[in-house]
């Protein structure tokens, strides 16, 4: 996908908005030593299986109810349709977010019509939207776990440390998926979207277009890079991203990263 920035001297009218994509990052999840156990035998990322904390459940009744209240004035944007999907990962942590924010709205709707629901009955499944897989090995896991709270840095900080070489390859070959994760989004039938993924593949997406999406191998700084932004979205937070049309290019451009407007300061539902 070639996502261009606007050079075009000739060009007479504004870039009009075609596209608002919300990203959303899965909550918190209990790592049960069983489901770690599956996901090695499956050779899986350990954390393929498990299951959202109860803490992870709270922050999505907020984020759902954050969703209800705002969603109307959010969908009212420019020119554009007020309509959108919702696009989930297939992976449990992010897919049971998906689900409690739809079937919510879809419940509210019913008593309030002027809450809207999704297009899609049901969040659309798409392995587009998963995560960058880091340890299939359940020891190695709970090392690098262990060591991130001793040293009171982010995991996949200490992930990166152990092995950076390991990290650039890995992000290089998640690459095309990420690039048509975009493409997805991209040509959407529905110009609103709100897409429940993992901070890896969100951080990828960001770093993609700061790149502006020419992008055909991943170095070292930006291995870096992605793990810096990665750092920036914490769980259930958006990120949203605009896409523009000017004389038939399109461009996608980074609006907010990480924020929690369903969460304030004295932990209380906004």
């Amino acid at each position: 996908m070639s996502i261009e920035h606007f050079e075009n001297p000739e060009a007479k009218e504004e870039p009009t908005l075609s596209k608002v994509v919300l990203l959303i990052r899965h909550p918190s999840v209990i790592w049960a030593e069983s489901l770690l156990n599956r996901a090695e035998e499956e050779g899986q990322d350990v954390e393929t299986h498990v299951p959202v904390d109860t803490a992870g459940l709270a922050l999505t009744r907020r984020l759902s109810h954050y969703f209800k209240e705002n969603l109307g004035s959010i969908l009212q944007q420019g020119e554009l349709e007020p309509q959108f999907s919702i696009f989930t990962s297939p992976i449990k942590r992010a897919k049971t977010e998906a689900d409690i924010v739809s079937t919510n709205l879809k419940l509210s709707h019913t008593d309030d019509s002027s809450i809207p629901t999704p297009a899609n009955n049901e969040p659309v499944i798409s392995d587009l939207f998963g995560e960058v897989p880091w340890v299939k090995n359940k020891d190695e896991a709970l090392s690098l776990r262990k060591e991130s709270e001793s040293r009171g840095i982010p995991l996949i900080q200490c992930w990166y440390e152990r092995n950076p070489a390991l990290v650039r390859e890995r992000f290089s070959e998640e690459l095309e998926r990420v690039k048509q994760a975009l493409e997805k989004l991209s040509q959407s039938s529905t110009d609103f979207n709100i897409v429940f993924s993992h901070r890896l593949t969100i951080a990828m997406v960001l770093w993609l277009i700061e790149k502006g999406g020419e992008v055909e191998e991943v170095t070292d700084n930006d291995a870096q890079r992605i793990l810096e932004i990665g750092k920036e979205i914490p769980h259930t937070s958006i990120s949203e991203l605009r896409e523009y049309e000017d004389a038939g290019r399109k461009q996608w451009q980074i609006i907010s990263v990480g924020e929690t407007p369903h969460i304030e300061q004295n932990g209380t539902v906004k």
